[in-house]
């Protein structure tokens, strides 16, 4: 419990400390004027993928790729696709991801608590009326079941294959610092590069201490059930909580942080892109953003970056979906 809860403080910290827990960077981003948000992604998939790679390698960890996961609609993935889909809409409406949102409870944001309530209200409604529906490729038969990463698919080494991805992360973090975006304002917590590899240090202690690589969207599934559960059958056992105690713990980080390094979050209130984020849009983004993610089986940091340092074909159809409806939806509604 105590390793699991600190991995989530120190996840917490490191998205706080990045800034990209602020809504006018993920905003930014999806409106394709601030690339702040992107490059210290591929950062954080970049370390982590090293990271999970050398664990990998020394035999001190054993990560399973991210399985398809499938509505049984039209083909092995189409759960990602659709899943991936909401949760990018969710993203640009609320301003926020299934990770950040807790960062922003934390760091005492007016439209991190609105979103947190739309987002715990996602996770009710998978768990009561989504999830039976939902499958897993990963149970079908092996024959049927495609191959989970991409170094299967292309029938090369596993290592060679991450070596490559890292040289293509790499020229994109450097292509993505030369393009012009539009200030955050006010204080600049550190630079994307900085950020990314404070999210990769947090993968980090993750692997340290629980020999587990984070995911938060999990933490949501697992709050429906808690929900649920006295209405169960009295013989239930209680549902699992441990995604929950890390969720807690990324609360804490990015509270902790706040205070401790206050100024890390004095901004500037005249920046256009720093408007309040409207409730409902809060609301309804952090449902459609939790829903989406928990039908796709992963979120920005489970598929994104945990399971692309994995080089799990799910979690890039996945963010993939995810990123290019979180542009259309902010291009043609916000």
């Amino acid at each position: 419990m105590a390793a699991t809860l600190l991995s989530g403080v120190a996840f917490g910290a490191a998205l706080a400390a990045s800034g990209v827990h602020q809504p006018p960077v993920i905003l930014g981003q999806f409106k394709l004027a601030n690339w702040d948000m992107l490059e210290t992604f591929l950062t954080a998939t970049a370390s982590s993928t090293l990271l999970i790679s050398a664990f990998h390698a020394a035999n001190l960890v054993k990560l399973s790729p991210r399985c398809y996961s499938t509505l049984g609609l039209f083909a092995h993935y189409d759960g990602n696709i659709i899943g991936g889909a909401l949760l990018g809409a969710g993203m640009a409406l609320a301003r926020s991801c299934p990770g950040t949102v807790l960062a922003q409870v934390g760091a005492g944001l007016p439209s991190g608590l609105p979103a947190l309530a739309g987002a715990l209200g996602g996770g009710l409604v998978f768990t009561s009326l989504v999830r039976p529906w939902l499958r897993t490729a990963c149970k079908l038969a092996p024959a049927k079941e495609p191959s989970r990463t991409v170094h299967e698919a292309l029938g090369i080494n596993r290592y060679v294959a991450a070596a490559a991805f890292e040289v293509v992360l790499a020229a994109a973090v450097a292509g993505l610092t030369l393009l012009p975006s539009v200030s955050r304002g006010g204080f600049v917590p550190a630079s994307p590069v900085v950020g990314g590899l404070l999210i990769g240090l947090a993968q980090l202690v993750s692997l340290l201490l629980r020999h587990s690589a984070i995911g938060v969207s999990t933490a949501y599934e697992e709050a429906g059930d808690l929900v649920r559960w006295p209405f169960y059958s009295p013989k239930s056992e209680r549902p699992k909580a441990t995604s929950v105690i890390f969720a807690g713990g990324l609360v804490g980080g990015a509270w902790l942080l706040s205070h401790v390094l206050p100024a890390l979050f004095q901004v500037s209130t005249t920046t256009p892109m720093l408007a309040t984020v409207p409730v409902w849009h809060s609301v309804l983004g952090g449902f459609l953003m939790v829903l989406g993610a928990r039908i796709a089986g992963g979120c920005t940091s489970g598929h994104g970056i945990t399971g692309i340092s994995l080089l799990s074909v799910s979690s890039f159809v996945t963010i993939g979906s995810a990123l290019g409806v979180g542009v259309l939806t902010a291009k043609i509604f916000l």
